[in-house]
């Protein structure tokens, strides 16, 4: 007996997305300051974002260059100038 096509589909569609938020939920949680058993995981993924979303310098100094800013004077945590 197979189900219909299209609730298949949703199903399998259904399955994949509570898959990945569980997932995403798992990595992201904060377990305290204890090594556990995902803390290498949670730091590759942290150093891959900081990766990502950190310009390199040459691309600072090209920033600063086009657009006349200092970056260097922004407040990290609040992105805000001095």
């Amino acid at each position: 007996m197979s189900m219909d096509p299209i609730k298949d589909r949703v199903l399998k569609r259904v399955t994949w997305v509570v898959t990945a938020v569980a997932a995403g939920l798992l990595l992201t949680a904060d377990y305290g300051p204890q090594p556990h058993a995902l803390s290498t995981i949670q730091k590759s993924l942290h150093n891959l974002k900081e990766w990502f979303w950190t310009p390199s310098k040459v691309e600072v100094e090209q920033l600063q260059r086009s657009h006349h800013i200092d970056l260097d004077k922004r407040d990290s945590s609040t992105g805000k100038h001095d």
